[in-house]
């Protein structure tokens, strides 16, 4: 019985010292359950999207998910993911950051 205590005190010090080396985290001395960390990505539909999908890509703020809104409202939906750049204040750079979560 003591061995199995002393082997499982052991294990909890190495899976703390672990814990803490990749997590950043203080040691803990109790056993927590771990956030597990989203693999999910939300793709957005440019044709649909209301702004807060838009607030959710790299490089779009207020300002620029209201323009898309808007040329959208004006010019109707868009027909390539590239056709985001007609919008005044996207670049090149929004869209290839955005790229693999945007759909027509």
């Amino acid at each position: 019985m003591k061995k199995l205590l002393t082997l499982i005190t052991t294990l909890l010090t190495v899976l703390s010292i672990h814990s803490y080396a990749f997590n950043d985290k203080k040691p803990s001395t109790t056993l927590e359950p771990q956030k597990s960390i989203s693999t999910e990505i939300l793709i957005v539909d440019i044709n649909q999207a209301d702004p807060k999908a838009l607030l959710s890509l790299k490089g779009i703020g207020k300002k620029k998910a209201q323009a898309i809104i808007n040329y959208r409202q004006k010019n109707g939906d868009f027909t390539d993911i590239n056709d985001l750049l007609k919008v005044q204040g996207i670049g090149m750079h929004v869209v290839k950051e955005n790229k693999n979560r945007l759909k027509i």
